[in-house]
């Protein structure tokens, strides 16, 4: 799993404003059971919600396009590509 924020929009600081808390953070979660792989991603308001996490799905492409990082880039172009693009959420238990 990975986790980290969402910095292009900031709700506020703490200490002094020395420290920004981010509005949305976002989570990837992959899994390789030896057969297949998965991907899911995740971006979260930072508060709390009762909505189902189902309803958070997203691609990662649009996680790396707000953060710049490039995820899964360990894997070959063709897998990573088509875990990347796609926004699996039937290969999750919710």
């Amino acid at each position: 799993m990975i986790t980290g924020p969402i910095l292009n929009n900031i709700c506020g600081s703490i200490k002094n404003a020395t420290i920004s808390v981010p509005c949305s953070y976002y989570k990837i979660i992959f899994k390789d059971n030896g057969t297949e792989k998965i991907a899911i991603a995740l971006i979260l308001d930072n508060k709390g919600s009762s909505s189902s996490l189902k309803s958070f799905a997203t691609s990662i492409d649009k996680i790396e396009s707000l953060t710049g990082i490039n995820f899964l880039s360990g894997l070959s172009d063709d897998i990573e590509n088509k875990l990347e693009s796609n926004t699996n959420t039937l290969s999750w238990s919710w």
